[in-house]
Parts: structure tokens; sequence; C-alpha cells
């Protein structure tokens, strides 16, 4: 899995923060629950390991979970969610 650009990085962002604003304004507290839950998954794939992990090991896990954050983005969006 390649390491995301910057670029990609800021897409990523924007599409989730739009997402977010999307179900608050419909009242969707179920989905803006399940945002929160994914961007906890990618802020804590930063300090798994306690600095335990080697570099290139720590990078695999937030780069996985970076992509987890649009996998399930995409997903809301194909279940009819708006601009998600």
């Amino acid at each position: 899995m390649k390491r995301p650009t910057n670029k990609e990085k800021i897409a990523r962002y924007e599409s989730l923060f739009h997402s977010i604003n999307t179900a608050a304004t419909a009242c969707r507290d179920d989905l803006i629950s399940k945002y929160v839950k994914q961007i906890d998954h990618w802020s804590y794939s930063h300090r798994m390991g306690n600095g335990m992990l080697s570099e290139s090991k720590q990078n695999k896990l937030i780069t996985e979970a970076f992509y987890k954050l649009g996998e399930w983005n995409e997903k809301a969006k194909d279940n009819g969610f708006g601009r998600i």
C-alpha cells in the first residue's frame, strides 16, 4: 500500500469534513458517531506501539488507517447519504 501524498491527504480530509457537515445538517447523529470512530482509529494509529514499533511499521499502520477513512466514507456515499 503506497503512502498517500499530501494532496491525497488533503482531499480525503476535506471530503470527510464535508461528510460530517452533511450528516450534522441532516441530524444524522448515527453517522457522525461512525465518522468520529473512524477518525479516532486513524488518530490512534499514530500512537500504537508506544514508540516501540519501527518507523516503517508505524507508517504502515497510519497508511492503512488513512485508507480506511476513505473506504468507509465511500460506503456511506454508495448507501445514498448525500455528498458523503
